[in-house]
């Protein structure tokens, strides 16, 4: 017995709870809730590449290997099958901002000395 089943793609308009933010609700029909997240914040394939080539740039441009886990993280997620539909240039910017201003503010903090 094979039953099957079709799934629409969109958005979430009614999911759960009494339309406040993690709050289980009273069991009645969810009216006004909706999942308080970012749902329009992925990238691309370009994109994931773009960011992965930025964050090694910034390794070393700032001389910190910890931006070499944010290349590793957005190289393994070109593979993955979650790409969006279309791109957004937006979000790109925002993120290749945000690693930037991080590059600047690791840049500031004082070196800690070591004592044998």
């Amino acid at each position: 017995m094979e039953t099957e089943l079709q799934l629409a793609t969109g958005y979430i308009e009614t999911f759960a709870g009494n339309g406040k933010a993690r709050s289980t609700g009273d069991g009645k029909r969810a009216v006004k809730s909706g999942i308080p997240l970012p749902h329009h914040a992925a990238l691309d394939k370009t994109e994931r590449i773009t960011l992965s080539a930025a964050a090694v740039l910034f390794a070393a441009g700032f001389g910190q290997p910890v931006f070499l886990l944010v290349a590793a993280g957005a190289g393994y997620r070109v593979f993955t099958k979650d790409i969006p539909a279309a791109p957004n240039h937006a979000v790109t910017a925002y993120y290749l901002l945000v690693l930037a201003a991080l590059g600047f503010l690791i840049g500031l903090a004082p070196t800690p000395s070591v004592h044998s």
